[in-house]
């Protein structure tokens, strides 16, 4: 069993081009699957033709027990699904036990955001004594021109900056490739980084040595400045990624646009910002109207 999660994760990489975090995520689920395999059968050895439907639904079961949230389990049972359907490619079952499980209702979470205000305050919070303060100032600046992910800023490389035309060119999940614009401020930010920095490395956002800035630092970074000016939950890039679009739309962007901008491959989950912006407007008219 330990041998077929090696060999499925290894043609995700391969064949499927799966980013790495996603990688890392399938792998894991799988990992929890045969530990729960090893002491439901009671041995190490597992025999994949020995694992039915009903068998997957206590491993469902125990999930949901542990309180872990209907999102993860959803994901849980996807890569099942995935898992399972490759067993079968492969010739080792003649049918799918993952195929009638079914998926747990998925609360909406409306995504978090700053506000615009708060938005250039993260921009004033940087100060010029901090050493890294023309760095910061361009990882901030590209996140909310570009609304590009974590994993597209870090592995952004010099070569696909289009000065002239102020767009850049990254590669997003799926490897779907697109071109974003970016504005003035991101401009600026980021030629006086490029123009400070000693890097050599072909990668924008890169140490001294060449290594490029783990998404561990960067979200560091984000996370630091955000903290200063705003109250809300969640402090990471994709926070600024979620501004990003919210503002657009706020603005009378065309949700297709933004679709584009973002990378989404389906317009409903560009959707889901359009609730974000009447949920603001709901809440703006009932703390101002006077007769709200």
């Amino acid at each position: 069993m330990q041998y077929l999660i090696e060999q499925y994760i290894n043609e995700l990489k391969g064949e499927k081009n799966y980013s790495t975090h996603t990688v890392a995520a399938y792998k894991a689920d799988l990992e929890q699957l045969y530990l729960f395999l090893t002491h439901h059968f009671e041995t190490d050895v597992v025999d994949p033709g020995k694992i039915d439907t009903v068998t997957l639904r206590l491993f469902l079961g125990e999930l949901t027990d542990a309180e872990i949230r209907p999102r993860s389990i959803a994901r849980k049972i996807t890569v099942l699904r995935s898992f399972f359907r490759y067993l079968l490619k492969i010739g080792l079952l003649e049918d799918n036990p993952a195929r009638s499980l079914k998926s747990p209702k998925i609360p909406r979470d409306l995504p978090q955001i700053v506000d615009v205000n708060d938005m250039e305050e993260v921009f004033e919070a940087v100060s010029d004594e901090d050493r890294n303060a023309v760095r910061d100032t361009a990882i901030l600046e590209l996140f909310y021109s570009t609304g590009v992910r974590l994993s597209e800023l870090t592995t952004l490389r010099k070569e696909s900056i289009d000065w002239s035309n102020m767009t850049i060119r990254v590669t997003g999940k799926g490897n779907r490739e697109r071109i974003i614009p970016f504005g003035n401020n991101a401009k600026r930010a980021l030629k006086k980084y490029i123009r400070n920095t000693a890097s050599t490395s072909p990668f924008v956002f890169a140490h001294k040595n060449g290594r490029r800035l783990s998404g561990r630092t960067v979200q560091r970074v984000v996370a630091k400045y955000i903290a200063m000016v705003s109250e809300v939950q969640k402090k990471s890039p994709h926070v600024i990624r979620h501004s990003f679009a919210t503002h657009l739309l706020d603005r009378g962007a065309d949700l297709r646009a933004v679709q584009e901008l973002l990378g989404h491959q389906n317009l409903s989950t560009t959707q889901i910002y359009t609730h974000v912006s009447v949920d603001r407007l709901k809440r703006i008219y009932q703390e101002k109207h006077p007769r709200a």
